[in-house]
């Protein structure tokens, strides 16, 4: 029996991993490391955050990309590449998780403990298990495109590498910095590209987000310490309760989900302009129907009428969703409350079934777009792990 066992091995897991070990509690973390930036994101893809707000965070704050770039000579870039990325987690991991167990486990059930059955039918059992599984299984595929086969239209989350859409027709479906990123780097691998949008123009990034930086520059450092919180998340006056889910769960509900639309609304990085000058953009459209004819695909925009494409790239965000977690035994997914989709959870992210943790986006309901984001890692040392030790 393990106290517990964390299942998943991307940012938020290999975070509550390094808590763990700093706190001397026992733990065993199972998953590939960082295989979903690894093989669900476009090569020469960047983070959107800023360099500060992507730090997979430790207690002593001893992992930072600084750090990694200190003692691997890794000369990081900012915005940073998925590959640097996707290096720095793999680096942590190795320090914090001296058991390092890549092996994937195919069941959660509980009957008093919880138990693991591993992918190669070894039996775990736990005391309290932590999901960390990340965003990519609730990839959204709209409803026009339900029925067309994944080798014409898929989610940017299963597109793969871009470059073999050389010499292609490809539609980016959306607006967000999935799309506009991908259509950049589908035209820079030589396809002919179109984005499709709703929107009258491609949304950007605000300059100015966060604490004022000439507050920053009057406040006190030790009000500043608390006030100006190391994200890049919303501006004033929200920035405070996205960075402090406490306060975020006793705003009105309808309030939440305002400051949880001013973070994830679709957008774009400024240093993505001038990488889409050459890019076509059909702007205020929409697809209203999609079918494969032969080997290319056929799209209907409600204005722009007709469209005939090699591919067409969704990106189209996702819609978390408890239920997508196949690896929870139906009878217990059965105990955890859901609202919309999300589990009902409380402060120290516990789910409705005693000692089963959900973290990461599933955990945005309750505790705000933070969860969301790498810079999510910081409140798991004041809200989470207080009760994985008791």
């Amino acid at each position: 029996m393990i106290p517990i066992a964390i299942v998943g091995a991307g940012p938020h897991g290999i975070s509550v991993a390094a808590h763990c070990r700093e706190a001397g509690l026992e733990f065993r973390q199972f998953g590939r490391t960082m295989v979903s930036w690894q093989e669900h994101m476009p090569a020469g893809m960047r983070l959107k955050s800023s360099m500060a707000a992507s730090n997979i965070v430790d207690p002593a704050r001893a992992y930072d990309l600084p750090a990694f770039g200190q003692q691997t000579g890794a000369h990081l870039a900012n915005p940073l590449p998925i590959e640097d990325f996707v290096s720095y987690g793999r680096w942590i991991r190795q320090r914090v998780d001296p058991d390092l167990d890549e092996r994937l486990v195919s069941r959660i059930s509980k009957n008093g403990a919880f138990r693991l059955d591993m992918e190669d039918g070894e039996l775990v059992h736990a005391e309290k298990v932590v999901l960390a599984l990340g965003p990519i299984g609730f990839a959204w595929i709209p409803p026009e495109f339900a029925e067309v086969p994944r080798s014409l239209a898929d989610h940017t989350t299963r597109a793969g590498a871009l470059s073999r859409f050389r010499d292609k027709r490809v539609a980016v479906i959306g607006s967000g910095q999935s799309a506009q990123e991908s259509a950049a780097l589908l035209y820079e691998a030589g396809a002919d590209v179109e984005i499709v949008t709703r929107r009258p123009e491609l949304p950007r990034l605000g300059r100015n987000r966060g604490f004022s930086p000439i507050l920053q520059r009057l406040a006190p450092k030790a009000v500043a310490a608390r006030v100006y919180h190391p994200t890049d998340l919303g501006r004033q006056p929200y920035h405070i309760a996205i960075a402090y889910p406490e306060l975020f769960r006793r705003l009105p509900r309808r309030l939440q989900q305002r400051i949880s639309w001013s973070v994830i609304k679709p957008a774009g990085s400024r240093w993505l302009a001038n990488r889409l000058g050459h890019v076509r953009v059909t702007h205020s459209d929409w697809v209203v129907g999609a079918r494969a004819s032969g080997s290319r695909l056929e799209l209907e925009l409600a204005h722009a009428g007709p469209r005939v494409v090699d591919f067409a790239l969704l990106a189209t965000g996702f819609k978390p969703d408890m239920r997508t977690y196949r690896v929870l035994d139906q009878e217990l997914l059965a105990r955890v409350a859901t609202d919309g989709g999300y589990p009902v959870l409380r402060l120290d992210f516990q789910t409705t079934v005693p000692g089963l943790y959900a973290i990461g986006p599933i955990a945005a309901r309750d505790h705000g777009p933070i969860t969301r984001f790498v810079c999510g890692s910081l409140v798991y040392e004041r809200l989470l792990m207080p009760s994985l030790g008791r």
